[in-house]
Protein backbone atom coordinates (compact mmCIF):
# COMPACT_ATOMS: atom_id res chain seq x y z
CA UNK A 1 0.00 0.00 0.00
CA UNK A 2 1.30 3.43 -1.02
CA UNK A 3 2.00 5.81 1.84
CA UNK A 4 0.88 9.41 1.00
CA UNK A 5 3.59 10.86 3.20
CA UNK A 6 6.33 8.83 1.52
CA UNK A 7 4.87 9.54 -1.93
CA UNK A 8 4.93 13.29 -1.26
CA UNK A 9 8.50 13.05 -0.03
CA UNK A 10 9.52 11.16 -3.20
CA UNK A 11 7.83 13.76 -5.43
CA UNK A 12 9.60 16.61 -3.68
CA UNK A 13 12.96 14.90 -3.99
CA UNK A 14 12.39 14.09 -7.67
CA UNK A 15 11.42 17.71 -8.30
CA UNK A 16 14.61 19.07 -6.82
CA UNK A 17 16.89 16.35 -8.18
CA UNK A 18 15.50 15.81 -11.74
CA UNK A 19 12.74 18.22 -12.74
CA UNK A 20 14.25 21.42 -11.44
CA UNK A 21 17.58 20.97 -13.28
CA UNK A 22 15.71 19.92 -16.44
CA UNK A 23 13.40 22.94 -16.28
CA UNK A 24 16.39 25.19 -15.75
CA UNK A 25 18.12 23.82 -18.81
CA UNK A 26 14.91 24.15 -20.85
CA UNK A 27 14.39 27.76 -19.80
CA UNK A 28 17.98 28.63 -20.63
CA UNK A 29 17.70 27.00 -24.09
CA UNK A 30 14.47 28.83 -24.88
CA UNK A 31 15.92 32.12 -23.68
CA UNK A 32 18.96 31.74 -25.89
CA UNK A 33 16.84 31.01 -28.97
CA UNK A 34 14.51 33.91 -28.36
CA UNK A 35 17.31 36.40 -27.85
CA UNK A 36 19.57 35.00 -30.57
CA UNK A 37 17.48 34.91 -33.75
CA UNK A 38 14.74 37.55 -33.75
CA UNK A 39 13.62 37.03 -37.38
CA UNK A 40 12.71 33.33 -36.89
CA UNK A 41 9.20 32.26 -36.04
CA UNK A 42 8.18 31.29 -32.53
CA UNK A 43 7.60 27.67 -33.53
CA UNK A 44 11.06 27.31 -34.98
CA UNK A 45 12.57 28.84 -31.86
CA UNK A 46 10.72 26.32 -29.67
CA UNK A 47 11.84 23.41 -31.86
CA UNK A 48 15.44 24.56 -31.84
CA UNK A 49 15.23 25.01 -28.07
CA UNK A 50 14.17 21.41 -27.56
CA UNK A 51 16.89 20.25 -29.93
CA UNK A 52 19.41 22.13 -27.86
CA UNK A 53 18.08 20.38 -24.75
CA UNK A 54 18.66 16.87 -26.13
CA UNK A 55 22.32 16.66 -25.00
CA UNK A 56 21.28 17.73 -21.51
CA UNK A 57 18.42 15.20 -21.45
CA UNK A 58 20.79 12.49 -22.72
CA UNK A 59 23.25 13.39 -19.98
CA UNK A 60 20.55 13.14 -17.31
CA UNK A 61 19.32 9.80 -18.72
CA UNK A 62 22.87 8.49 -18.87
CA UNK A 63 23.43 9.56 -15.28
CA UNK A 64 20.52 7.28 -14.31
CA UNK A 65 21.09 4.35 -16.67
CA UNK A 66 24.83 3.88 -16.16
CA UNK A 67 24.61 3.48 -12.34
CA UNK A 68 21.63 1.14 -12.78
CA UNK A 69 23.58 -0.98 -15.28
CA UNK A 70 26.61 -1.01 -13.00
CA UNK A 71 24.56 -2.11 -9.98
CA UNK A 72 22.98 -4.90 -11.98
CA UNK A 73 26.35 -6.15 -13.17
CA UNK A 74 27.82 -5.93 -9.69
CA UNK A 75 25.01 -7.51 -7.67
CA UNK A 76 23.12 -9.50 -10.36
CA UNK A 77 19.77 -7.80 -9.72
CA UNK A 78 17.99 -9.50 -12.61
CA UNK A 79 18.38 -6.85 -15.27
CA UNK A 80 18.46 -3.13 -15.79
CA UNK A 81 15.03 -2.77 -14.18
CA UNK A 82 16.32 -4.17 -10.89
CA UNK A 83 19.17 -1.67 -10.92
CA UNK A 84 16.83 1.22 -11.73
CA UNK A 85 14.46 0.20 -8.92
CA UNK A 86 17.27 0.09 -6.34
CA UNK A 87 18.61 3.42 -7.60
CA UNK A 88 15.16 4.99 -7.41
CA UNK A 89 14.57 3.70 -3.86
CA UNK A 90 18.03 4.77 -2.75
CA UNK A 91 17.66 8.29 -4.15
CA UNK A 92 13.97 9.07 -3.72
CA UNK A 93 13.05 6.65 -0.89
CA UNK A 94 10.23 4.10 -0.52
CA UNK A 95 6.70 5.03 -1.51
CA UNK A 96 5.22 1.67 -0.33
CA UNK A 97 6.38 -1.47 1.53
CA UNK A 98 8.61 -2.53 -1.33
CA UNK A 99 11.29 -3.75 -1.10
CA UNK A 100 10.66 -6.02 1.88
CA UNK A 101 11.99 -9.26 3.36
CA UNK A 102 10.59 -11.73 5.91
CA UNK A 103 12.72 -13.76 8.31
CA UNK A 104 10.95 -16.75 9.83
CA UNK A 105 12.03 -20.12 11.28
CA UNK A 106 15.66 -19.10 11.06
CA UNK A 107 15.61 -18.50 7.28
CA UNK A 108 14.93 -15.76 4.74
CA UNK A 109 11.39 -16.13 3.38
CA UNK A 110 11.43 -13.27 0.82
CA UNK A 111 13.08 -13.12 -2.60
CA UNK A 112 16.78 -13.93 -2.07
CA UNK A 113 17.62 -12.22 -5.39
CA UNK A 114 16.00 -8.91 -4.51
CA UNK A 115 18.03 -5.75 -4.17
CA UNK A 116 17.26 -5.61 -0.45
CA UNK A 117 18.82 -9.05 0.08
CA UNK A 118 21.85 -8.53 -2.13
CA UNK A 119 22.66 -4.83 -1.84
CA UNK A 120 20.78 -3.68 1.25
CA UNK A 121 18.37 -0.92 2.25
CA UNK A 122 16.47 1.16 2.29
CA UNK A 123 13.75 -1.42 2.80
CA UNK A 124 11.44 -3.15 5.26
CA UNK A 125 12.51 -6.18 7.29
CA UNK A 126 9.94 -8.30 9.13
CA UNK A 127 11.39 -10.65 11.77
CA UNK A 128 9.18 -13.28 13.38
CA UNK A 129 9.49 -14.11 17.08
CA UNK A 130 11.44 -17.33 16.40
CA UNK A 131 14.44 -15.61 14.77
CA UNK A 132 17.00 -12.86 15.22
CA UNK A 133 19.06 -11.04 12.59
CA UNK A 134 22.54 -9.53 12.53
CA UNK A 135 22.94 -6.80 9.91
CA UNK A 136 26.00 -5.28 8.27
CA UNK A 137 26.50 -1.99 6.50
CA UNK A 138 29.44 -1.05 4.26
CA UNK A 139 31.51 -4.03 5.34
CA UNK A 140 31.01 -3.74 9.13
CA UNK A 141 28.52 -5.38 11.50
CA UNK A 142 25.89 -2.83 12.47
CA UNK A 143 23.23 -4.16 14.89
CA UNK A 144 21.18 -7.11 16.20
CA UNK A 145 17.47 -7.07 15.30
CA UNK A 146 14.93 -9.10 17.22
CA UNK A 147 11.28 -9.87 16.43
CA UNK A 148 9.32 -6.97 14.91
CA UNK A 149 9.30 -4.52 11.95
CA UNK A 150 12.55 -2.80 11.10
CA UNK A 151 13.58 -0.19 8.53
CA UNK A 152 16.92 -0.99 7.00
CA UNK A 153 19.11 1.99 6.29
CA UNK A 154 20.86 2.59 2.99
CA UNK A 155 23.17 -0.35 2.14
CA UNK A 156 22.24 -2.11 5.38
CA UNK A 157 21.51 -5.76 4.67
CA UNK A 158 20.96 -9.07 6.44
CA UNK A 159 24.34 -10.59 7.31
CA UNK A 160 23.33 -13.63 9.41
CA UNK A 161 20.09 -15.18 10.67
CA UNK A 162 19.96 -17.02 14.01
CA UNK A 163 17.20 -19.48 14.84
CA UNK A 164 16.00 -18.87 18.40
CA UNK A 165 14.11 -22.15 18.72
CA UNK A 166 15.64 -25.08 20.65
CA UNK A 167 17.85 -27.20 18.38
CA UNK A 168 18.27 -30.98 18.66
CA UNK A 169 21.19 -32.71 16.98
CA UNK A 170 21.97 -36.45 16.91
CA UNK A 171 25.50 -36.98 15.66
CA UNK A 172 27.60 -40.14 15.31
CA UNK A 173 31.04 -39.83 16.90
CA UNK A 174 33.91 -42.13 15.88
CA UNK A 175 36.58 -42.83 18.48
CA UNK A 176 39.26 -45.27 19.66
CA UNK A 177 39.06 -47.00 23.03
CA UNK A 178 42.01 -47.19 25.37
CA UNK A 179 42.85 -50.63 23.96
CA UNK A 180 42.83 -49.30 20.37
CA UNK A 181 39.43 -50.61 19.21
CA UNK A 182 37.57 -48.36 16.70
CA UNK A 183 34.01 -47.65 17.85
CA UNK A 184 31.15 -45.29 17.05
CA UNK A 185 28.65 -43.70 19.40
CA UNK A 186 25.66 -41.36 18.98
CA UNK A 187 25.50 -38.13 20.97
CA UNK A 188 22.14 -36.39 21.39
CA UNK A 189 22.37 -32.67 22.26
CA UNK A 190 19.47 -30.26 22.88
CA UNK A 191 20.47 -26.58 22.97
CA UNK A 192 19.32 -23.04 22.22
CA UNK A 193 20.62 -19.49 22.00
CA UNK A 194 21.80 -18.35 25.41
CA UNK A 195 19.17 -16.38 27.32
CA UNK A 196 21.29 -15.55 30.35
CA UNK A 197 22.80 -12.20 31.10
CA UNK A 198 26.57 -11.89 31.43
CA UNK A 199 27.67 -13.12 34.85
CA UNK A 200 24.26 -14.61 35.68
CA UNK A 201 23.07 -18.21 35.30
CA UNK A 202 19.35 -17.42 35.57
CA UNK A 203 17.57 -17.65 32.17
CA UNK A 204 15.32 -14.78 31.06
CA UNK A 205 11.60 -15.59 31.33
CA UNK A 206 9.68 -15.99 28.05
CA UNK A 207 6.99 -13.43 27.16
CA UNK A 208 4.16 -13.22 24.63
CA UNK A 209 6.26 -11.06 22.29
CA UNK A 210 9.43 -13.09 22.87
CA UNK A 211 8.61 -16.75 23.51
CA UNK A 212 12.27 -17.56 22.89
CA UNK A 213 14.31 -15.13 25.03
CA UNK A 214 17.83 -14.20 23.98
CA UNK A 215 20.54 -11.64 24.55
CA UNK A 216 22.11 -9.51 21.83
CA UNK A 217 25.57 -10.63 22.88
CA UNK A 218 24.63 -14.33 22.58
CA UNK A 219 23.16 -13.79 19.10
CA UNK A 220 26.28 -11.91 18.01
CA UNK A 221 28.54 -14.67 19.35
CA UNK A 222 26.55 -17.36 17.56
CA UNK A 223 26.44 -15.41 14.31
CA UNK A 224 30.21 -14.87 14.33
CA UNK A 225 31.02 -18.49 15.28
CA UNK A 226 30.94 -19.65 11.64
CA UNK A 227 33.94 -21.66 10.46
CA UNK A 228 35.07 -22.25 6.87
CA UNK A 229 36.50 -25.72 6.29
CA UNK A 230 38.02 -27.50 3.30
CA UNK A 231 36.18 -27.28 0.00
CA UNK A 232 36.18 -31.07 -0.44
CA UNK A 233 33.79 -31.46 2.51
CA UNK A 234 30.08 -31.73 1.90
CA UNK A 235 29.44 -28.88 4.33
CA UNK A 236 32.45 -26.53 4.10
CA UNK A 237 30.62 -23.86 6.12
CA UNK A 238 30.07 -24.80 9.77
CA UNK A 239 27.62 -22.51 11.54
CA UNK A 240 27.05 -22.13 15.26
CA UNK A 241 24.86 -25.24 15.49
CA UNK A 242 27.65 -27.35 14.00
CA UNK A 243 30.19 -25.73 16.29
CA UNK A 244 28.25 -26.94 19.33
CA UNK A 245 27.86 -30.56 18.22
CA UNK A 246 30.70 -31.24 15.76
CA UNK A 247 33.22 -28.77 17.11
CA UNK A 248 32.69 -29.24 20.86
CA UNK A 249 30.59 -32.34 21.69
CA UNK A 250 32.42 -34.62 19.26
CA UNK A 251 35.88 -33.72 20.54
CA UNK A 252 34.93 -33.98 24.21
CA UNK A 253 33.17 -37.35 23.79
CA UNK A 254 36.04 -38.78 21.74
CA UNK A 255 38.52 -37.91 24.51
CA UNK A 256 36.25 -39.41 27.18
CA UNK A 257 35.74 -42.69 25.28
CA UNK A 258 39.50 -42.98 24.82
CA UNK A 259 39.90 -43.29 28.60
CA UNK A 260 38.00 -46.63 28.81
CA UNK A 261 38.61 -50.14 27.52
CA UNK A 262 36.04 -51.78 25.30
CA UNK A 263 34.98 -54.25 28.01
CA UNK A 264 34.31 -51.34 30.39
CA UNK A 265 32.01 -49.78 27.81
CA UNK A 266 30.25 -53.01 26.86
CA UNK A 267 29.68 -54.00 30.52
CA UNK A 268 29.77 -50.65 32.31
CA UNK A 269 28.45 -51.71 35.72
CA UNK A 270 31.17 -51.64 38.36
CA UNK A 271 31.53 -51.11 42.06
CA UNK A 272 31.74 -47.32 41.75
CA UNK A 273 28.75 -46.81 39.44
CA UNK A 274 27.90 -46.71 35.77
CA UNK A 275 30.68 -45.66 33.38
CA UNK A 276 28.13 -44.29 30.92
CA UNK A 277 26.66 -42.06 33.62
CA UNK A 278 30.14 -40.70 34.35
CA UNK A 279 30.77 -40.12 30.65
CA UNK A 280 27.46 -38.33 30.20
CA UNK A 281 27.97 -36.15 33.29
CA UNK A 282 31.50 -35.15 32.24
CA UNK A 283 30.34 -34.45 28.68
CA UNK A 284 27.47 -32.29 29.90
CA UNK A 285 29.68 -30.39 32.34
CA UNK A 286 32.42 -29.59 29.80
CA UNK A 287 29.97 -28.85 26.99
CA UNK A 288 27.90 -26.59 29.26
CA UNK A 289 31.00 -24.49 29.95
CA UNK A 290 32.36 -24.38 26.40
CA UNK A 291 29.02 -23.71 24.70
CA UNK A 292 28.55 -20.40 26.49
CA UNK A 293 31.55 -19.02 24.59
CA UNK A 294 29.55 -19.58 21.38
CA UNK A 295 26.42 -17.95 22.81
CA UNK A 296 24.59 -21.23 23.46
CA UNK A 297 22.89 -22.74 26.50
CA UNK A 298 22.83 -26.55 26.75
CA UNK A 299 19.43 -27.98 27.71
CA UNK A 300 20.21 -31.71 27.78
CA UNK A 301 22.87 -34.20 26.67
CA UNK A 302 22.50 -37.93 26.11
CA UNK A 303 24.89 -40.59 24.84
CA UNK A 304 23.91 -43.76 22.97
CA UNK A 305 25.51 -47.17 23.19
CA UNK A 306 28.64 -47.99 21.23
CA UNK A 307 28.76 -49.84 17.95
CA UNK A 308 31.71 -51.58 16.29
CA UNK A 309 31.39 -51.25 12.54
CA UNK A 310 33.79 -51.80 9.69
CA UNK A 311 32.61 -49.96 6.58
CA UNK A 312 34.30 -51.18 3.39
CA UNK A 313 33.23 -51.08 -0.27
CA UNK A 314 31.26 -53.95 -1.76
CA UNK A 315 33.26 -56.95 -2.85
CA UNK A 316 35.77 -56.65 0.03
CA UNK A 317 34.08 -59.00 2.48
CA UNK A 318 37.31 -60.96 2.90
CA UNK A 319 39.18 -57.81 3.87
CA UNK A 320 36.43 -56.96 6.32
CA UNK A 321 36.72 -60.42 7.90
CA UNK A 322 40.49 -60.08 8.24
CA UNK A 323 40.11 -56.64 9.78
CA UNK A 324 37.49 -57.94 12.21
CA UNK A 325 39.79 -60.83 13.23
CA UNK A 326 42.63 -58.38 13.69
CA UNK A 327 40.45 -56.22 15.93
CA UNK A 328 39.49 -59.25 18.03
CA UNK A 329 43.13 -60.33 18.34
CA UNK A 330 44.13 -56.85 19.45
CA UNK A 331 41.27 -56.84 21.93
CA UNK A 332 42.39 -60.20 23.38
CA UNK A 333 46.04 -59.12 23.60
CA UNK A 334 45.09 -55.94 25.41
CA UNK A 335 42.89 -57.77 27.90
CA UNK A 336 45.60 -60.38 28.44
CA UNK A 337 48.13 -57.66 29.23
CA UNK A 338 45.69 -56.02 31.64
CA UNK A 339 44.98 -59.34 33.42
CA UNK A 340 48.69 -60.18 33.68
CA UNK A 341 49.34 -56.78 35.20
CA UNK A 342 46.53 -57.30 37.75
CA UNK A 343 47.84 -60.80 38.61
CA UNK A 344 51.37 -59.50 39.15
CA UNK A 345 50.05 -56.68 41.32
CA UNK A 346 48.01 -59.08 43.49
CA UNK A 347 50.95 -61.48 43.72
CA UNK A 348 53.27 -58.71 44.88
CA UNK A 349 50.74 -57.52 47.45
CA UNK A 350 50.26 -61.11 48.72
CA UNK A 351 53.99 -61.69 49.03
CA UNK A 352 54.36 -58.44 50.96
CA UNK A 353 51.53 -59.42 53.32
CA UNK A 354 53.00 -62.92 53.79
CA UNK A 355 56.40 -61.46 54.60
CA UNK A 356 54.76 -59.26 57.21
CA UNK A 357 53.00 -62.26 58.82
CA UNK A 358 56.21 -64.25 58.89
CA UNK A 359 57.99 -61.38 60.63
CA UNK A 360 55.25 -61.19 63.26
CA UNK A 361 55.38 -64.97 63.72
CA UNK A 362 59.15 -64.87 64.25
CA UNK A 363 58.80 -62.11 66.85
CA UNK A 364 56.09 -64.09 68.67
CA UNK A 365 58.24 -67.22 68.74
CA UNK A 366 61.20 -65.24 70.06
CA UNK A 367 59.03 -63.82 72.84
CA UNK A 368 57.84 -67.33 73.75
CA UNK A 369 61.40 -68.62 73.99
CA UNK A 370 62.50 -65.68 76.18
CA UNK A 371 59.50 -66.12 78.47
CA UNK A 372 60.19 -69.88 78.89
CA UNK A 373 63.86 -69.24 79.64
CA UNK A 374 63.01 -66.67 82.32
CA UNK A 375 60.46 -69.02 83.95
CA UNK A 376 62.91 -71.93 84.11
CA UNK A 377 65.76 -69.73 85.41
CA UNK A 378 63.59 -68.76 88.42
CA UNK A 379 63.39 -72.48 89.36
CA UNK A 380 67.06 -73.19 88.75
CA UNK A 381 68.00 -70.74 91.51
CA UNK A 382 66.10 -72.87 94.06
CA UNK A 383 67.96 -75.66 95.86
CA UNK A 384 65.51 -78.55 95.49
CA UNK A 385 63.68 -78.67 92.21
CA UNK A 386 62.10 -81.85 90.91
CA UNK A 387 61.56 -82.72 87.26
CA UNK A 388 57.80 -82.52 87.78
CA UNK A 389 58.11 -78.96 89.07
CA UNK A 390 60.18 -77.91 86.05
CA UNK A 391 57.67 -79.52 83.68
CA UNK A 392 54.79 -77.94 85.55
CA UNK A 393 56.41 -74.51 85.41
CA UNK A 394 57.06 -74.96 81.66
CA UNK A 395 53.46 -75.95 80.94
CA UNK A 396 51.98 -73.17 83.09
CA UNK A 397 54.17 -70.62 81.29
CA UNK A 398 52.92 -71.87 77.95
CA UNK A 399 49.31 -71.60 79.17
CA UNK A 400 49.73 -68.02 80.31
CA UNK A 401 51.43 -67.12 77.04
CA UNK A 402 48.53 -68.62 75.04
CA UNK A 403 46.21 -65.99 76.59
CA UNK A 404 48.12 -63.26 74.67
CA UNK A 405 46.16 -62.46 71.43
CA UNK A 406 49.39 -61.74 69.55
CA UNK A 407 50.67 -65.25 70.28
CA UNK A 408 47.36 -67.13 70.31
CA UNK A 409 46.78 -66.18 66.65
CA UNK A 410 49.76 -68.36 65.63
CA UNK A 411 48.94 -71.38 67.86
CA UNK A 412 46.39 -73.95 66.52
CA UNK A 413 43.47 -75.07 68.69
CA UNK A 414 44.53 -78.74 69.08
CA UNK A 415 47.91 -77.96 70.71
CA UNK A 416 46.11 -75.71 73.21
CA UNK A 417 43.74 -78.52 74.18
CA UNK A 418 46.63 -80.97 74.51
CA UNK A 419 48.52 -78.42 76.61
CA UNK A 420 45.52 -78.20 79.01
CA UNK A 421 45.39 -82.01 79.49
CA UNK A 422 49.18 -82.19 79.91
CA UNK A 423 49.01 -79.51 82.58
CA UNK A 424 46.41 -81.48 84.58
CA UNK A 425 48.46 -84.68 84.37
CA UNK A 426 51.73 -83.10 85.46
CA UNK A 427 50.02 -81.14 88.22
CA UNK A 428 48.57 -84.33 89.77
CA UNK A 429 51.96 -85.99 89.63
CA UNK A 430 53.71 -83.01 91.25
CA UNK A 431 51.27 -82.59 94.19
CA UNK A 432 52.45 -83.43 97.77
CA UNK A 433 51.16 -86.43 99.63
CA UNK A 434 48.27 -84.51 101.18
CA UNK A 435 47.05 -83.65 97.63
CA UNK A 436 47.16 -79.85 98.18
CA UNK A 437 49.29 -77.25 96.48
CA UNK A 438 49.96 -73.79 97.82
CA UNK A 439 48.13 -71.02 95.88
CA UNK A 440 51.17 -68.75 96.20
CA UNK A 441 53.21 -70.78 93.73
CA UNK A 442 50.49 -70.61 91.05
CA UNK A 443 50.17 -66.85 91.37
CA UNK A 444 53.92 -66.40 91.08
CA UNK A 445 53.96 -68.46 87.88
CA UNK A 446 51.22 -66.29 86.39
CA UNK A 447 53.02 -63.09 87.31
CA UNK A 448 56.32 -64.35 85.89
CA UNK A 449 54.60 -65.48 82.66
CA UNK A 450 52.87 -62.13 82.33
CA UNK A 451 56.14 -60.35 82.96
Amino acid sequence: MVSPQRLLRAVIRSFFIVLLPFLGLASMAITVEILGEKSASLLSKVVYSFLNMLPAAAAIGTALLVPAWYLDRLYDLGGLGGGMFFLFVSVFGQIDARPWLVVREGALQGDPNSSLAKVGGPGLLVVYNDSAVVTECRGALKRVLGPGYHRLERFERVWEIVDLRPQRWVYTVSALTRDGIPISCDVDVLFKIDDRLEGDDTPLPPTADRPYPFTDQAVLRAATATRIREEKREDPVMKWTGRVVIGEAEGILRNLLGQYRLDQLVQPENGKGDNWTDIRNQLEEQLYKNARKIGVRILSVDVGRIDIQVSLPEGEEEAAKELRDEVLDQWIRTWQAELERDVLTLQAEGEAALAGLEAVSVRAKAEMVLTLVEAIQSLVTQEQVSAYQIALRFIETLRWMSFDPGIRAFVPLEPLRFLEKLHETVERAALPADGRRPAQGRDEVGKEAKG
